[in-house]
């Protein structure tokens, strides 16, 4: 009886303390769910500001959107006017310093027969069809007058590493009127667009062979040759 008198007096002594105690605690724990709150915003707003200067690189990356006539049309709202005519986008490529080049196919004029491959990127708009690089279209080749095959060209679509564009050729020779076969590069270095031929006399003639399965291909297509 004594111990619980004792406990009541205690208690109403130190009411005022425990009151106070008490008011501190709610307090803290507002000031902490506070400054919790503050700290998540500001991670979101981070992650929120990295996804938009994400997005903002992707656009200036110069990605393509579509095509407009003779133009590509890239996400940026920018555009490269390739003056080709039945222009048709084929693949996106990156060099060794990450810039990009436009393959498309097409005609440098209305009275030309057969298409070709074309490799566009900022820079060369303004050059002329005589400085812009361009490459047979992938496909089988008849002679116009007897209807015969004289060549067969297939085309890959590479990372740039190995290579950017090869094709896989066979030829018929004229003064012996036996085919030949032979690999064809293209490499884009330092923005140098290069090619480079490979016989199938060389060692690595093969060895493209053997992984060129690996990689992309674009369809070819039949055409005959001009007189």
């Amino acid at each position: 009886m004594i111990n619980i008198l004792k406990l009541k007096n205690y208690m109403s002594k130190n009411i005022k303390f425990i009151y106070a105690l008490l008011i501190i605690t709610i307090i803290c724990g507002g000031f902490s769910f506070y400054f919790l709150k503050q700290f998540n915003g500001i991670q979101v707003q981070e992650k929120q500001e990295l996804l938009l200067t994400s997005k903002n690189k992707v656009v200036k990356s110069w990605d393509f959107l579509k095509t407009d006539g003779s133009k590509l049309i890239l996400k940026d709202g920018n555009s490269i006017d390739t003056k080709l005519f039945e222009m048709n986008f084929l693949k996106t490529l990156k060099d060794n310093n990450g810039n990009l080049y436009f393959v498309v196919s097409g005609k440098e004029s209305g009275y030309v027969a057969n298409i070709s491959i074309y490799i566009f990127n900022s820079k060369n708009t303004q050059k002329s069809f005589s400085e812009i690089p361009n490459y047979s279209y992938p496909g089988k080749v008849y002679n116009w007058e007897s209807n015969e095959l004289i060549s067969e060209h297939r085309l890959f679509v590479g990372d740039c590493i190995d290579f950017c564009l090869l094709w896989v050729q066979k030829d018929l020779m004229i003064e012996s009127n036996e085919f030949k076969n032979s690999i064809y590069t293209v490499n884009i270095i330092n923005g140098e667009i290069k090619g480079r031929i490979i016989n199938s006399q060389e060692k690595e003639y093969n060895k493209y062979l053997q992984n060129i399965e690996k990689y992309e291909e674009i369809l070819g297509k039949d055409f005959t040759s001009e007189p």
